[in-house]
């Protein structure tokens, strides 16, 4: 069985630090749109203007739950992984999660440079989730390198080298 990798600890809580900052980034993003609202609907007819309100805090709610929970599930995650260890797998998916996180904002309504505050949490969003995601390849590449270890060292226990 190809070996696995713990997390180490400083890294363990780095993740868990960019885990609690973009938390708190979700809330903010959150209440931006539905206190602040958006500029975007303004020139739609009023049925329509309702309507895309409507839709624009569902999309809201949706995000904010979905995101939440996808935090929470990586949480989860490296609890467990701190013990039994990680593999490619678990970089894998959770370099594509983060990247589909970190391009939310970028796609939903309303424009970044609407109000400060949005355009502040954007800015941070835009840090903290490249910083999760550069965490995670280096755990790939420290598990690279001991997978190559290992590999050498089956080699050289069953050639009988020193």
């Amino acid at each position: 069985m190809k070996p696995k990798i713990q997390i180490e600890r400083r890294m363990f809580y780095l993740l868990i630090i960019l885990l609690s900052i973009s938390n708190i980034l979700l809330i903010f993003w959150l209440l931006d749109g539905l206190i602040l609202g958006t500029t975007a609907f303004d020139n739609f007819l009023e049925n329509e203007r309702i309507t895309a309100i409507n839709n624009f805090i569902i999309l809201r709610y949706a995000g904010y739950i979905s995101n939440s929970i996808l935090l929470i599930a990586f949480l989860v995650n490296i609890l467990t992984s701190k013990k039994q260890g990680v593999g490619y797998l678990f970089g894998i998916i959770w370099i594509i999660l983060f990247i589909g996180i970190l391009l939310v904002p970028y796609f939903s309504s309303g424009s970044l440079t609407e109000n400060w505050i949005r355009l502040t949490i954007v800015i941070i969003w835009s840090f903290v989730f490249p910083l999760l995601i550069i965490c995670i390849v280096k755990i790939m590449f420290n598990l690279r390198i001991k997978r190559q270890n290992y590999y050498y060292e089956k080699i050289k226990f069953y050639k009988g080298g020193k």
